[in-house]
């Protein structure tokens, strides 16, 4: 089982993110409820699949291996504030994050 969650939650997930999960669910060896394996071998997992759906995908940990979103811009166009991501869809600004650690279950 893969627990996912779509931004914003106001708004329902698009066919988009269903591909998304859809790749996650579909690469062997991956489940939300063990989570023993480190995101970089996770992403490894479902990169030839994101890369199909017309992602950019991080190949590794060089600078020039890094996927680079940036967020704001300052003068002249310039990139003011970026972050690094696992994985972008430039054409629909879509964004994926591939965290690792144990799923903590909340109260209430």
């Amino acid at each position: 089982m893969i627990q996912w969650q779509y931004f914003p939650r106001s708004t329902a997930a698009t066919d988009l993110a269903r591909k998304v999960v859809r790749a996650f669910e579909t690469a062997p060896g991956i489940d939300s409820a063990s989570q023993n394996e480190p995101s970089n071998k996770i992403l490894a997992a479902v990169a030839a699949a994101l890369t199909d759906l017309e992602f950019n995908v991080e190949l590794g940990k060089r600078r020039d291996q890094k996927v680079h979103v940036s967020v704001l811009f300052g003068l002249n166009g310039r990139t003011a504030k970026s972050f690094d991501a696992d994985a972008h869809h430039v054409t629909e600004g879509f964004v994926v994050e591939v965290e690792a650690g144990a799923l903590r279950k909340g109260r209430g």
